[in-house]
């Protein structure tokens, strides 16, 4: 009886040793050092388009009631409070700041967010949107057709300011706005 125990214990024990065997035989294929092969953040290169939102991207809103936000907004966002801005980004056109004729659409304004993902994301997530969605008041209206205003990647440069007291349409515009298509990259 205590041999049948015993080689069932040493049956158990061996299997062990395979399985650790193959473990240490596996571990030993793995190349130490190659972290300089393996992409990082550090060498990403942004465009000039990202690099002129950075400033967004660290802005913080929260929801208070549902009615107001609170928002924690660099102080180098700040400090462009009143000065002139350029921006690239993807334009929402909505009705109220549109007006059709024919195939033309006149706009007196509309919104710019950094890029067509973050537009998606911005009719979903409240938070999201009051973080990059800018305002843009131009300073004449601008006549498209209508196949220009799907997807449009816009260039501007006009005024910028920030009032936080309307979230929900944008905490941060751009008055006297020019702009133009830009093409896509």
């Amino acid at each position: 009886m205590k041999s049948g125990k015993a080689n069932k214990w040493a049956i158990a024990f061996a299997g062990l040793a395979v399985i650790a065997c193959l473990y240490i035989i596996e571990l030993s294929k793995i190349e130490v050092g190659g972290s300089q092969r393996v992409p990082g953040l550090d060498n990403v290169k942004a465009s000039d388009a990202d690099k002129q939102w950075a400033p967004f991207y660290r802005v913080r809103a929260s929801l208070i009631d549902n009615q107001t936000a609170e928002f924690d907004i660099p102080e180098k966002l700040r400090r462009k409070d009143g000065e002139q801005i350029t921006l690239t980004g993807a334009a929402m056109f909505y009705g109220s700041g549109c007006s059709a004729s024919g195939d033309k659409v006149s706009v007196e304004y509309f919104f710019l967010v950094p890029s067509l993902s973050i537009a998606d994301a911005c009719t979903i997530l409240p938070e999201v949107m009051m973080r990059y969605r800018v305002r843009v008041n131009l300073a004449e209206p601008w006549v498209l057709s209508r196949v220009e205003m799907t997807a449009a990647i816009v260039r501007l440069s006009g005024r910028f300011r920030i009032d936080t007291s309307k979230p929900f349409e944008a905490a941060f515009i751009v008055d006297e706005a020019e702009c133009s298509l830009a093409e896509n990259d």
